[in-house]
C-alpha cells in the first residue's frame, strides 16, 4: 500500500492499516484487533438460511463492490482461484449505499463484520476460506 511505502522511506514513523499480505519484516507490527470477513445479504436470499457462507456457493451472484475495500483484490483472488465468478452489478465507494443496494436485493457483498450498519442487512461469516483482518 502508499502507507507502506511511505513507513519503508521514512517519510512517516507509525501508520494504522490493514493488510492481506505480510509486513515488511523491519517493521514493527502489533495488532489492534481481529475482525471477520461477512458476506452481507438481502431477506430472503438463498445463502441467508445457511450459519456461514463459502466463496466456492457464490458463482454466478450479483456482487456490490466497494471501492475502498483494503482487501478488494485478496477477495478477488479468492474467487478467482476456486472458479468463482460474480457479476459486479455496481461499485462506489459510500458503504452505506452498498449496504442499502444489498437490503433491496441488488446484490452481495463482502464486509467487515463490525462495518454492517443497515437494518436488516443479513450477514454470514465467510468460510473455506475464513478471511480476517
Amino acid at each position: 500500500t502508499s502507507l507502506s511505502r511511505l513507513l519503508e522511506s521514512g517519510e512517516i514513523d507509525v501508520a494504522i492499516m490493514a493488510s492481506s499480505d505480510s509486513f515488511p519484516e523491519r517493521f514493527d507490527v502489533t495488532p489492534l484487533y481481529r475482525e471477520r470477513f461477512v458476506l452481507a445479504l438481502p431477506n430472503g436470499h438463498r445463502l441467508a438460511r445457511n450459519d456461514n457462507v463459502s466463496i466456492s456457493e457464490l458463482d454466478g451472484e450479483n456482487y456490490l463492490r466497494r471501492l475502498n475495500c483494503e482487501y478488494r483484490d485478496h477477495l478477488a483472488g479468492l474467487c478467482s482461484d476456486r472458479g468463482v465468478k460474480l457479476r459486479i452489478s455496481y461499485a462506489s465507494e459510500r458503504e452505506d449505499w452498498i449496504q442499502n443496494m444489498v437490503s433491496g436485493g441488488l446484490g452481495i457483498c463482502f464486509i467487515p463484520e463490525f462495518s454492517a450498519v443497515i437494518p436488516g442487512l443479513q450477514v454470514r461469516p465467510v468460510v473455506d476460506p475464513e478471511v480476517w483482518r
